[in-house]
């Protein structure tokens, strides 16, 4: 899978459109990750004809070592742990680190402005997308955000998963669409990539303007 986050999108989008068709779906929303997702995310609310919004999500650190992952969270959600942490640490220091990706989230969300206000979502279908899936903090933080908001059916699509955590969230009766599934030497996420340059927030915004007006146009 050794394209761009620009250029895989346009390849998973048909994939998630089929499995949207197969199963009768209605009124799907697609719900990015930021900011690769997003660039994903647009081509795949494209191939359905679908609205897409931002959903802000920060991995939490260990208190001792906070480029070690123990979960995420989404803005002043309950913090979702990764499956082999969970409550393995309490304290002031987890209330910090807590804190300090609450915040992060939310100040991440308000850089967005209204794409990263979500609407109605009582029993609707919502596609979360990311740019790849590897322990899967943050997809598993924003689809129980999508649970709490009363989303249903939830599916997650992504280019490239690490096929013992894509089995994990489908045990947790979520729908996953990955092009790429590979069992052994994951790795990172950016690894499937050609190119895995960071994507700005400009151009995050950007692809979504773009899409914008095409849904106004086509009205």
């Amino acid at each position: 899978m050794k394209r761009s986050c620009f250029g895989i999108g346009r390849t998973l989008a048909p994939n998630s459109g089929a499995k949207v068709a197969e199963f009768g779906f209605e009124n799907p929303i697609v719900v990015a990750l930021p900011r690769g997702g997003a660039i994903v995310g647009v081509e795949v609310a494209r191939a359905l004809n679908a609205p897409i919004r931002l959903l802000v999500a920060r991995k939490v650190g260990h208190p001792q070592s906070p480029e070690y992952a123990i979960g995420a969270v989404c803005g002043d959600d309950p913090l979702v742990w990764n499956p082999n942490e969970k409550g393995a640490i309490e304290g002031r220091g987890l209330a910090k680190a807590l804190e300090k990706a609450r915040e992060e989230s939310r100040q991440r969300a308000k850089a967005y402005g209204p794409w990263a206000t979500l609407p109605d979502l009582d029993e609707r279908t919502a596609i979360v997308v990311d740019d790849g899936l590897a322990t899967g903090s943050t997809a598993r933080a924003a689809l129980e955000h999508l649970r709490l908001k009363g989303a249903e059916p939830l599916l997650l699509a992504v280019p490239v998963a690490a096929s013992q955590t894509a089995a994990q969230i489908r045990s947790e009766g979520v729908l996953v669409i990955a092009l790429e599934e590979p069992i052994f030497g994951f790795g990172s996420v950016g690894q499937h990539y050609a190119d895995f340059q960071q994507v700005s927030d400009r151009e995050v915004l950007d692809a979504l303007e773009r899409r914008d007006r095409e849904l106004r146009d086509a009205q």
